[in-house]
């Protein structure tokens, strides 16, 4: 079976993991949403990463690979 680089992951536990490209998009966009405060870059990655989590977890008979 061929692995596609752009394909979203799972975890161990069977949550969905997103692509790190489109988690550093999103966390660009708090940044900017916020100001462009710096100082806040960890903070920005894991809410887009929850946020991205949530979204692929509410995708109704979504193939996760």
């Amino acid at each position: 079976m061929k692995h596609h680089k752009n394909q979203h992951r799972q975890g161990l536990n069977g949550e969905h993991n997103p692509d790190p490209k489109k988690i550093e998009h999103r966390a660009y966009e708090l940044y900017l949403d916020r100001g462009s405060d710096p100082g806040h870059d960890f903070d920005d990655w894991l809410r887009a990463e929850h946020e991205l989590k949530a979204q692929g977890a509410s995708v109704p008979g979504k193939l996760v690979l």
